[in-house]
């Protein structure tokens, strides 16, 4: 199962999942990738660069793809996850890392859990 409510995406362990991300410039006008521009989806355990990455994905255009093997080993749970557009002239944008009202704290959050895997019932 694939979704994504309040900002939050919900994805069974194992499955696979296609992300379209719509990326717009700071005027809310959409900004279209050109050859050379790269898309990254990473998850965390939390938001910061010493945590642990659990898996990440790139993609030369705004559609992500999340293979069945890129979940199949993480535990069910919470965790940190961020989209970023490196353009090809280097500069490196986030263009999503939605943090839910419950865990939007003044300061650093611990967890954004904007990232929920989900356990898996049926396993081959």
């Amino acid at each position: 199962m694939f979704m994504i409510e309040d900002g939050v995406i919900y994805l069974t362990r194992g499955d696979y999942a296609e992300l379209e991300v719509a990326i717009t410039d700071s005027e809310g006008n959409a900004y279209e990738m050109v050859y050379g521009d790269t898309l990254t989806f990473s998850v965390r355990e939390t938001p910061s660069d010493d945590s642990t990455l659990q898996f990440s994905v790139t993609s030369q255009t705004n559609r992500l793809i999340i293979n069945n093997v890129d979940t199949a080993e993480m535990e069910p749970g919470q965790y940190s996850a961020d989209v970023q557009l490196t353009s090809i002239d280097g500069k490196r944008r986030t263009v999503w890392a939605y943090v839910p009202d419950q865990a939007n704290r003044r300061g650093r959050t611990s967890n954004w859990k904007n990232f929920v895997l989900m356990p898996e019932v049926t396993t081959e």
